[in-house]
């Protein structure tokens, strides 16, 4: 309100302390029709909920949002109109147990538990001594037991987890294997959702937050769609309304909704990311909570028209570390709010070890003994990457999450038995495997070698191997270098160094004679990127970010990688006039060409020079995060789409709805259009994009180009030297060295100059390869 209308305006101001929970409860209680709820409820809430308030205040936990009294009351409520109807005969213990139960994870279920607390812990263990009537199971969290419908004895979600059995042959990003979490937390949203409760999971990146509503909403019945709107930086009233009504259509009068006899479900993901306003508004929320509050909002062109927004709800998922850390208590008041942690070890184990003894079944015996201490190698190598290496300004990618762990195992499970005999080669996998996705990111020639000790350290401990075979070098695997015996494609070690060179040059012989000429000298650094780009872009969901200087051979590397693979490279020509409609046209094209015809994979490379405006970066964050760009096609364009692609869809057994073939579409882009981003970590630029768009960290493989090295520096300036008449092979030799030298030696007195000045200057490979030419 503006300071005219509070001077006009008698102002009442309700504090939330004076008036408490009692009303709401006391309100929600009259809606109630059982008797003997009618009997009980009244002196639970009376009884528990300062007990369990007290807990919460008393030791000060932490909550990962906050979370207000009302709302965790509200919580408790909603979570007991899906308990109760399914007790069965309905006793006062059965009825406070169910309470006891609710009460947990409304007022515990988004304790944090982290490095720095473990307020869930706390929480359990000052739950069971407040309520020792109860008999908790000694062993465990309160949150690792429920009390099943029939039953009124505590038993623990674990022995709720269905066994894993494999689907056909499945890509790997599309495995799902049930834990204790996703059980529990599934049906807590299963309780909410069928009440028509909006529920709300806050975690870090890489928690399976996105993974379990989607497999929630992909499971639920012909009654319901869904809608999935991913939020970011530049996301506004206006553009997120125009998402929200996509699936709904008119009823009658100013009524809207989904189709007739179905429910519609907004999966809101990235909830807290939209831009926060000088004083604190963020649009997107506020329209939310319109529509959360009244059922309605207003027409765009018309501001008359009062929409009322009928059969719809709200799923949401949001990161606490990052966009605004929180959304505006009166939307976030209407949701259930549960945390999503980091998985246990046991229960990381029993996912993967699902996964790798399902996929070395067929391997010869000394290669599936081997499957646990591979599995318990991994999650050891993980949790000491996120103890050793901590996130910061300058290193706000050093997040390792479940994502990491999964592409360890995704690579593998491209191991086949016919080339995997013995299990020291696939302990040499492990190595490069846990190489690729943890030594890859990391920014320093200090950092790798600490990296590199630790990984040595986990395979001594775990693996037992004959060191010397084990950690042998080259240590590197690609599916193009070494020849098998019917030339198929086969995830191989290469042989040595010199192998590799010879077939990329090879490689780069072939792709010249086809493509403008790239003069390209591989010494042994650009040799490993270049297997390093290969592996990424080969998988199905492939996406690389290449963060190097510029001149490092981000894109002429990435060119060869694609044609090795075998995929055709898109890029984008900007122009003055270049814009987002502009883009859009060209993402069309590339959703065409990778969805529909001719449905092979392709790599659209984009440089940050090309990004002249930072919200071409709201497309490429939404293709990222989950292939949907709400605003690209329109109906008419989506319906020939679909006419292309029902003969295929019929093929692969896919039903004929337009649910249902908009996701088989969306599935094709993801697999085969492979996004690779050639950045450069000078300046800031870098961290304010992630920042604003997660995607492009959480959803990416990241490989660091460093410095050249001398030996490297040295090959580059024989190569452009080698035609030059400067006299004997000696002073070619000699110049190219001094060369190395002087460009080395400016790198140290930059170094010096940042450290008396506080100042940057730059020496990049692109000026060492300028001074080349200027010889």
């Amino acid at each position: 309100a503006t300071p005219a209308t509070v001077s006009r305006a008698g102002i009442l101001f309700i504090n939330e302390a004076d008036v408490g929970w009692a009303p709401f409860v006391e309100s929600w209680i009259h809606t109630r029709e059982n008797e003997i709820e009618l009997a009980n409820l009244p002196g639970l809430f009376d009884k528990h909920i300062p007990t369990a308030l007290e807990i919460l205040h008393a030791n000060k936990l932490e909550t990962l949002v906050p979370v207000t009294t009302i709302n965790m009351v509200q919580t408790v409520c909603y979570l007991l109109e899906g308990l109760l109807p399914n007790l069965k005969d309905k006793t006062t213990a059965k009825i406070e147990k169910a309470f006891l139960f609710a009460c947990v994870w409304a007022f515990g279920g988004c304790c944090s538990s982290d490095k720095t607390s473990d307020s869930r812990t706390k929480f359990s263990t000052e739950w069971k001594a407040a309520f020792k009537n109860i008999k908790y199971p000694e062993a465990g969290l309160v949150f690792d037991y429920f009390v099943p419908d029939e039953s009124s004895e505590f038993v623990a979600w674990s022995e709720r987890v269905p066994a894993y059995s494999p689907v056909g042959d499945v890509q790997f990003t599309s495995i799902v294997v049930p834990t204790a979490d996703l059980v529990r937390l599934t049906y807590l949203t299963e309780l909410l959702v069928h009440r028509e409760r909006p529920v709300l999971f806050v975690g870090g990146a890489g928690t399976g937050k996105t993974t379990l509503v989607r497999e929630f909403l992909r499971n639920m019945d012909e009654n319901f769609v869904f809608s999935t709107i991913n939020m970011n930086y530049y996301t506004d009233s206006a553009g997120l309304q125009t998402q929200l009504e996509t699936p709904i259509d008119k009823r009658s009068g100013k009524s809207y909704g989904p189709p007739a006899s179905k429910k519609l479900i907004y999966f809101i993901d990235d909830l807290n990311m939209p831009f926060v306003e000088t004083y604190g508004t963020q649009t997107p929320i506020e329209l939310l909570r319109q529509h959360a509050d009244y059922q309605s909002w207003y027409d765009r062109t018309d501001l008359s028209l009062k929409k009322t927004i009928q059969d719809v709800q709200y799923v949401a998922a949001m990161n606490h570390k990052c966009g605004s850390f929180y959304v505006n208590p009166r939307l976030q008041r209407h949701f259930g709010t549960f945390g999503c942690q980091m998985a246990s070890d046991a229960d990381l184990t029993m996912v993967y070890h699902a996964i790798l003894d399902t996929h070395l079944s067929n391997f010869p015996n000394p290669v599936q003994k081997i499957c646990n201490n591979i599995v318990d190698a991994t999650i050891t190598m993980h949790k000491e990457m996120c103890s050793r290496f901590l996130p910061s300004a300058v290193k706000f990618h050093y997040n390792f999450t479940m994502r990491d762990l999964s592409s360890i195992f995704q690579g593998l499970c491209l191991s086949s038995p016919q080339y995997y005999r013995t299990s020291l080669s696939l302990s040499r996998l492990w190595l490069h495997e846990c190489a690729r996705v943890f030594s890859d990111r990391l920014i320093s020639s200090t950092e790798i070698t600490r990296c590199n000790d630790i990984l040595v350290d986990t395979a001594k401990r775990f693996l037992e191997e004959n060191p010397e075979e084990l950690f042998t070098e080259p240590c590197i695997f690609t599916d193009f270098a070494t020849s098998t015996i019917d030339d198929s494609k086969a995830y191989l070690a290469i042989k040595d160094s010199a192998d590799l060179k010879t077939v990329l040059n090879d490689k780069l012989a072939e792709y010249n004679e086809s493509n403008p000429i790239m003069n390209l000298v591989l010494f042994e650094q650009a040799m490993e990127h270049v297997a390093r780009i290969t592996r990424i872009i080969s998988f199905p969901r492939g996406n690389a970010l290449l963060i190097g200087v510029g001149g490092s051979g981000k894109q002429s590397l990435a060119r060869l990688a694609s044609f090795i693979c075998g995929n055709l490279v898109e890029q984008i020509s900007v122009t003055s006039s270049y814009g987002i409609n502009d883009l859009k046209e060209e993402l069309k094209e590339l959703y065409r060409k990778a969805g529909v015809k001719p449905a092979e994979p392709l790599v659209f490379l984009l440089t940050d020079s090309q990004i002249v405006d930072e919200r071409f970066l709201v497309y490429i964050n939404d293709l990222l995060a989950s292939g949907v760009i709400p605003d690209l096609f329109t109906k008419d364009e989506y319906d020939s789409i679909f006419a292309s692609l029902r003969n295929a869809a019929k093929a692969a057994g896919i039903p004929d709805t337009r649910e249902q073939m908009m996701e088989f579409f969306i599935e094709r882009v993801r697999t085969n259009l492979h996004i690779v981003l050639c950045f450069s970590p000078v300046g800031d630029t870098l961290r304010v994009r992630a920042r604003k768009f997660p995607g492009l960290i959480n959803c990416t493989s990241i490989d660091w180009f460093h410095e050249w090295p001398k030996d490297a520096l040295v090959n580059v300036a024989q190569y452009f030297l080698e035609e030059m008449d400067l006299g004997t092979p000696e002073v070619k030799e000699n110049i190219s060295h001094h060369m190395a030298e002087v460009h080395l030696s400016v790198g140290v007195a930059s170094h010096d100059y940042l450290e008396r000045e506080k100042r940057y200057n730059y020496t990049t490979p692109k000026s060492f390869l300028e001074q080349t030419l200027l010889e």
